[in-house]
């Protein structure tokens, strides 16, 4: 197909030439040379000379030319036609490459984020998983009430990047939360703090007197945090607090500041921590109360037979044990 269509565009430059490019030069040279080679004839005799027997090889070189020229431009044409169809396809294959690229870009942004994401929250969860194995180590310890609830307080603001978190019991004689526990940017228990009459003024008064938690991510401008000037300088962003029950019975609350707003993960984890310290600080002051009931006269509170009798055994075995005397 494409030889017949060279074939044709030779033959038509080739008749191109005989009957109009021949003829034509054969006119220009007798305007160019009259007088000389062709003097005396006219242009009509110069015109039908162009086709006599003696003109004829010098027609059928120019008809060659032409036809040769005639098969070039088809075969450029050609060329050029399948230029602008491998463009056009290689437009087509590329921007439906990018289409596909695009898409799978997309694609891979989201499964990072999602991958970003489900990582993200195993880290919290294992953070929240550590955060209550710590806490629940630290309630059984034998040490005092106090130094239990101090290291309760140090995990949440090591775990939950708490600024600062306090935890008050409650001193039901005087229907108060004293202040036995603080961790992060303030570490003292004494000041304004110390002693929060329940259902007071300030917030961990309120959350003691509804036994409702009050979580917050927006602390300035929170009408129940009342040291607002304290809360924009300090540039603080949340606040959880969890009043600690046992039984529908309040034991105390636990509180924390954060710089960084609280996801759900957190705030979670803070309820669920607030019901073990809860059950710490009840299971705490029954095991203190048995002790005293058992060493102490409940009456006097002075120490009884069995606390002088425990206290002769460990003076005993201390004397045995480094061959001391004693009296």
């Amino acid at each position: 197909m494409k030889s017949r269509s060279f074939f044709i565009w030779f033959l038509i430059g080739a008749f191109s030439g005989y009957v109009v490019i021949h003829p034509l030069f054969m006119i220009v040279g007798h305007l160019m040379h009259q007088g000389n080679i062709l003097t005396g004839r006219s242009l009509h005799d110069a015109f039908f000379s162009s086709f006599s027997f003696r003109m004829l090889p010098w027609g059928f070189t120019i008809a060659f030319a032409c036809g040769i020229i005639g098969y070039l431009y088809r075969r450029i044409r050609l060329n050029e036609d399948l230029l602008r169809n491998a463009k056009m396809e290689l437009e087509r294959t590329v921007e439906e490459r990018t289409e596909e690229l695009f898409e799978a870009n997309q694609e891979l942004r989201i499964e990072i984020i999602e991958r970003k994401k489900a990582e993200d929250e195993l880290i919290e969860r294992a953070r929240q998983a550590t955060l209550g194995a710590e806490v629940g180590s630290a309630l059984v310890q034998t040490e005092d009430l106090s130094s239990l609830l101090q290291l309760c307080t140090e995990h949440i603001v090591k775990h939950l990047d708490a600024a600062f978190a306090r935890i008050w019991i409650l001193n039901e004689k005087e229907n108060v939360l004293e202040l036995l526990a603080s961790a992060g940017m303030y570490t003292h228990i004494d000041g304004n703090h110390r002693s929060i009459p329940v259902g007071n003024k300030f917030k961990i008064g309120r959350i003691a007197q509804e036994k409702k938690p009050h979580l917050t991510n927006a602390v300035i401008g929170d009408p129940q945090i009342n040291d607002q000037e304290w809360a924009r300088r300090e540039r603080m962003i949340a606040f959880a607090g969890h009043p600690l029950i046992v039984a529908g019975k309040l034991v105390g609350v636990m509180a924390m500041f954060s710089k960084k707003p609280l996801q759900g993960a957190a705030l979670q984890a803070l309820g669920s921590i607030s019901d073990e310290i809860a059950i710490g600080i009840e299971r705490k002051k029954s095991e203190d109360q048995i002790h005293f009931l058992a060493y102490y006269d409940s009456l006097t509170g002075l120490p009884n037979r069995y606390h002088f009798r425990d206290l002769l055994k460990r003076e005993i075995e201390y004397a045995n044990r480094y061959k001391k005397s004693f009296a």
